[in-house]
């Protein structure tokens, strides 16, 4: 359940894409009805309220097509929405439940500032795992985070607020050190083990993309569900975004002909050339090369 868009790739988009290609049958509830991401200079569509929400799955429910396994949830624009995404994620006992806040980044809410607090209040105790980046984890949490110690003693904060949470995965720290500078730092953390945390570094694919989060999401999911394994879920999961990054980044930078001029930042042309390339990388998201594997392996430290 999140945003879908009619062109391009963000939300439900990338979500059902890559979950298809990993083997697996999707429902896809969407959340809006867009024309495009809210990036390009126009945006049209719908938004979905709590009613409409309940009249869907009112409707599977009468047709008997409520027997699936996991929940995975991500962009949420309306309060009363987040109301019937607990209740939806109550009537499927048993379910696991991965939830993807998308509710800010870089310091900044793009959401009402309710929507957190019922993201709190209502979905967190509900998720098996939950996959902030750090503005969200540090919302969530009121720990700020600077270094490893802070992401594992956030880890610890959800786990105590989130009864039934497995996992949690911070999905991009800046956690400033010296030696990584250029990096993105994923840092994930089991309950069974709280003073320990798995660490993934990647080199950082410069430029600006829309739908990243939630195509992570997405894939960790998958693995999670393939592998039973959060080290080897985290691998293939952040190897397959790679691929997708980095050529995207080339093809967004593509040269131009001598008698072309590259469209002005910003604008829709600029804007369809950073379109995640999902079609053109799908391979990869289903078995990333060895050596992307190899890059972005993931190693678990101790931590107080």
């Amino acid at each position: 359940m999140q945003s879908h868009v009619v062109s391009g790739y963000v939300g439900n988009k990338n979500a059902v894409f890559a979950l298809n290609r990993l083997g697996f049958e999707v429902d896809a509830l969407n959340t809006t009805q867009l024309s495009n991401h809210t990036g390009f200079p126009e945006v049209t569509g719908q938004r979905l309220g709590g009613a409409d929400v309940r009249a869907l799955w009112d409707g599977m429910k009468a047709n008997g097509l409520t027997n699936q396994t996991h929940v995975l949830s991500g962009y949420i624009g309306d309060p009363s929405i987040v109301e019937e995404l607990a209740a939806i994620v109550r009537e499927l006992p048993g379910r696991e439940y991965v939830a993807d806040p998308v509710f800010g980044d870089e310091g900044k809410l793009y959401v009402s500032s309710a929507i957190p607090r019922r993201f709190e209040e209502l979905l967190l105790p509900l998720a098996t795992v939950i996959t902030p980046n750090q503005f969200e984890a540090e919302v969530l949490t009121g720990v700020k985070i600077a270094t490893l110690e802070d992401a594992a003693r956030a880890c610890r904060v959800l786990f105590d607020k989130g009864c039934g949470l497995k996992t949690v995965v911070i999905t991009s720290c800046g956690l400033g050190e010296r030696e990584h500078k250029g990096h993105v730092t994923l840092v994930a953390s089991v309950r069974e083990f709280p003073k320990r945390v798995l660490v993934s570094r990647v080199a950082k694919v410069d430029g600006y993309f829309t739908g990243t989060g939630d195509l992570l999401a997405a894939l960790l999911l998958g693995n999670l569900t393939k592998h039973g394994d959060v080290a080897a879920a985290v691998d293939h999961a952040v190897a397959g975004l790679q691929h997708v990054l980095r050529d995207t980044h080339a093809h967004a930078n593509k040269g131009q002909g001598p008698s072309e001029e590259s469209p002005p930042a910003s604008s829709p042309a600029w804007w369809s050339r950073r379109e995640l390339r999902l079609v053109q990388n799908q391979d990869f998201l289903v078995a990333p090369q060895a050596s992307m594997l190899s890059e972005v392996a993931s190693t678990w430290h101790d931590v107080e």
